[in-house]
């Protein structure tokens, strides 16, 4: 896990601003990159590597990965353990692989320092808006706030000895679409320099990653594609 999470959104902007510059030294030294995307945690991702003769598997390895990750952290997987924490709000605790707590954990650090600006929790407002609706609603404003008193992670426990996550009262849910996607960018890149890769891009879910002074450029323009994709996906759905 990082030791700095408040400086993540920084770090990888400027991964992603170095990797304009980099282009110009990667094209002067005549070397090629491949790109491969693939389907995960609801969005499109690429993976840009140097031609290596290990490079396809390399990208098949990391859309394995968040498609693992997807499986673990969605709150909207039926099957997922966070979903499972979901639905024992009030109940019990629910036992989580070490991954998920350690996110879990980290998120509310988050909320800590960020003075509750970032809210593990804030999925409680599930459905009070209905954008699917046939007549979509405004919802009352009790409503709305019978909803908002449920979001506070200072009220989940995390028992570290027992590797369990609880949710104190019915109706309370957790949500990581705040933090998951960066997560996932993370361990991905995690993964490529484990098999000697120091120059790639990382691009998902509107976010951007690279690493090495060789990384490929971050083409802005598919980045805007992307997030105009992604946000037709939803409201289709």
């Amino acid at each position: 896990m990082p030791e700095r999470p408040r400086y993540r959104s920084a770090v990888l902007g400027a991964l992603a601003t170095a990797a304009v510059v980099a282009l110009a030294i990667a094209a002067a030294r005549g070397e090629r990159f491949e790109t491969w995307s693939g389907e995960a945690m609801a969005t499109r991702w690429e993976v840009t590597l140097p031609a290596r003769p290990d490079a396809r598997a390399a990208a098949e390895e990391c859309f394995a990965l968040l498609r693992r990750l997807d499986l673990l952290l969605s709150e909207w997987q039926e099957g997922s353990p966070l979903s499972a924490v979901n639905r024992a709000a009030g109940a019990a605790p629910v036992e989580v692989p070490e991954e998920l707590f350690e996110l879990l954990d980290l998120s509310v650090r988050l909320g800590r320092e960020t003075g509750g600006a970032f809210d593990v929790t804030w999925a409680a407002l599930w459905g009070v808006w209905d954008f699917r609706a046939a007549v979509p609603r405004v919802p009352a404003a009790a409503e709305i706030e019978a909803r908002r008193r449920l979001i506070d992670y200072r009220r989940l426990a995390l028992d570290r000895a027992a590797g369990t996550v609880f949710l104190p009262e019915s109706g309370m849910k957790l949500g990581l679409g705040g933090i998951g996607k960066g997560y996932a960018l993370e361990r991905a890149a995690e993964l490529l320099r484990a098999r000697g890769f120091e120059a790639f891009m990382l691009v998902g879910g509107g976010q951007a990653g690279g690493g090495g002074d060789r990384a490929p450029l971050v083409d802005h323009r598919r980045l805007a594609a992307q997030a105009e994709h992604d946000l037709e996906a939803l409201l289709a759905a």
